[in-house]
Parts: C-alpha cells; structure tokens; sequence
C-alpha cells in the first residue's frame, strides 16, 4: 500500500496515474513482485544492502503465490484464504502456516536457501488454505496427493525453477514408493487433470462435501466414497469420444451427473434434448450439481440449457478450460466450456442415522 501510494502521489492530476492506481489496487500481488525485483536490485549493490536480500524472497514468494490463489480462485475456488503473508523465524523453529486475519502467515526459515524457501511456502499455502473444511474427512493420503499435485502446479507455473527443490524435498521423498497409496492418488489425480476434471469437478466435489454439516459423520464411508469419487472420475477422464459409459454419481454424500454436450444428432442451439433429459431423469432423481460439458465453441448451447433449468437448479459459475480428448489411438488438446448447475433448496446439515 506504501508503494501505491507513492505512485499515486508522483503521479496526480494525470489520468494515467489514477489508472494506474486502481489497477494496483486490484492487482496486490504485482505489487509484492514489482516490489521483489526492487528489494532484488537493491541486495545486489554491495554489502551494505544485505538486509534487502531477505526483503526480495518474501515479497517474491508472497507475489508468485497470491498470483496463482488468484488465477485458482476464479475457476475453482476452494481456498480457505486467497493471501499469504511470509514472517521469517530462525533456523531453530519449526516452519508452519495458519490462519490469521484472513491471510495465512507462513512461518519460513531465514537461514534456509531461497529456492527451499518458495517450495516450503508454496506447499505450506496449498496445504492450509486449500480445501480448508474439506480435509477433516478424507484420508491423509487422499489429502497429501491433493496438496502434493496442486503445489506442483503452483510451482510449474510461477516459478520453474524451483522444481528441483520441489522434488527432492516433497514429491520424491512421498513418491518413491509407487506402489503407495499416495503415488496412486497422485498419479489418478493427473490422469483426471488431463480430462479437465481435477479442479471443475473433482475438487468441487470435495468442496460441496466439506460444507456439509455432519450429525455423526462415518470417517471410514467417507474415505471409501471418495475412493469411489476419484475412480468414477478417472474413467470419464480416460474415455474415447464416442464411448458409452455412466456419468451418474450417486452417493450418499456426493451426489452428482456430467451431461457432455456435443453429438450432432442431438446439437440443436436451445439443446432441448439434454433439457429433455435432465428434467425427466436428473431432476427427479434429486441430483445435488449437474456439470454441463461441451466444447468451447458450443458454450451458446449450454448457456441456453442452464436457462430452461433456472427453477430447479442455479448456475455457480461456468468456465473455459483444456483437457485432453481421445479419438481412438489419438489425443488431442481442446478448448472445453463447462458450466456447474447447484440444486436448489440443499440441506446442510446431514443428521446421523
């Protein structure tokens, strides 16, 4: 804020200046990485700028990642935070993360290597703030493989270069078993990925689960469900174009059906015989989320389909996403568009048997 506002002041009176203006103040995280390539520049100009070294990992580790939280949240937004806030401790605490104040502080080393730094922070961020109320259901592994792959995302995106440090201190030490259960979800977890599921479906899946107020929840049939979630999942990520299949989840804690938009025979711009089908066979089966899938260039088609069903179900977001497609022996990346449909009227509290 201290540098908005000295941007703001050199540039008053100028309409330029109070573009500028709002547009940082939208864009926080630019700010913390502009600031890093300043306090960067500034550590390299002799010892008596040493200080500043320090001042450039926690600003650059803070930017990256309210970066990517926020290019997360507009399409799957299960973050318990969005913002991150580093505090350095000395090479005798432990490193942690919480929440606090609507950001969640990290608590990282000050003598351990910058790259180290990033990768504990990145992880430590995912694994606090993603999924938040989620994960006092799931088993550790199914949650470790979630925070595994989605810290591995993180990094791969803002800053490859610490994939190294990623790998030696997280990924290989929980990875080196393959047989293990958390290899297998990790490696599912990339097979759905591909198909455009893991953050859409899969995780809001996850997201809808953890809203749920349990009377006397069952930890164990939970655990078994999302087992069943995950592999349900995987075939439909893993299917060719054209093959026939379930795509109904009926749970009793997951609740949910995936209608692919898209065979000609069937493609009419008010997409009546999807409609059709939906009202006679998914609404009254009392599905709690339809996700509506197509191809980008069909999104018109599903605008219209979420329309005719505005009484019974809301539309929570809709989004622009890639996946892998198979055509028999061949895959191939295309733009997908689904849109996520919530019923109306679902209870939250979900009282014991």
């Amino acid at each position: 804020m201290e540098l908005v506002k000295c941007i703001g002041g050199l540039l008053s009176g100028a309409s330029i200046g109070s573009v500028l203006l709002v547009y940082l103040l939208l864009h926080p995280e630019k700010i913390e990485i502009w600031s890093s390539l300043l306090w960067r520049l500034l550590s390299s100009l002799g010892s008596v700028f040493k200080f500043a070294h320090k001042k450039y990992v926690k600003y650059d580790i803070q930017g990256r990642v309210n970066r990517f939280a926020k290019e997360l949240s507009k399409n799957a937004p299960y973050l318990a935070e969005e913002r991150v806030r580093v505090e350095w401790v000395r090479s005798n605490i432990s490193r942690e993360s919480f929440l606090q104040d609507g950001r969640v502080i990290l608590r990282l080393r000050r003598d351990d290597p910058d790259d180290m730094n990033f990768a504990h922070g990145a992880y430590l961020f995912v694994s606090t703030s993603l999924l938040f109320e989620l994960k006092r259901y799931i088993s550790q592994s199914q949650r470790q493989a979630i925070d595994l792959y989605v810290t591995t995302k993180l990094i791969e995106q803002e800053k490859p270069s610490v994939v190294g440090h990623f790998l030696d201190q997280y990924l290989h030490p929980e990875l080196y078993d393959t047989e293990s259960k958390t290899a297998r979800y990790f490696d599912t977890y990339a097979r759905i990925d591909d198909g455009g599921l893991f953050y859409p479906v899969f995780l809001q899946e996850l997201d809808f689960l953890g809203d749920k107020v349990f009377g006397e929840r069952r930890d164990d049939e939970i655990i078994r469900e999302v087992n069943w979630l995950i592999d349900f999942l995987k075939q439909i990520a893993t299917r060719t174009i054209g093959e026939e299949g379930n795509l109904d989840f009926k749970q009793e804690y997951c609740s949910f059906a995936v209608v692919i938009v898209g065979k000609p025979a069937k493609l009419t711009p008010s997409g009546d015989v999807y409609v059709d089908y939906i009202k006679k066979h998914l609404v009254p089966s009392g599905f709690e989320t339809i996700y509506v899938l197509s191809l980008w260039e069909n999104r018109g088609v599903i605008d219209s389909i979420c329309e005719a069903l505005i009484d019974s179900y809301e539309k929570c977001r809709t989004l622009k996403q890639k996946a892998v497609l198979r055509y028999g022996d061949q895959a191939v990346d295309r733009q997908q568009f689904l849109a996520v449909l919530r019923r109306k009227g679902i209870e939250i509290f979900r009282p014991s048997d």
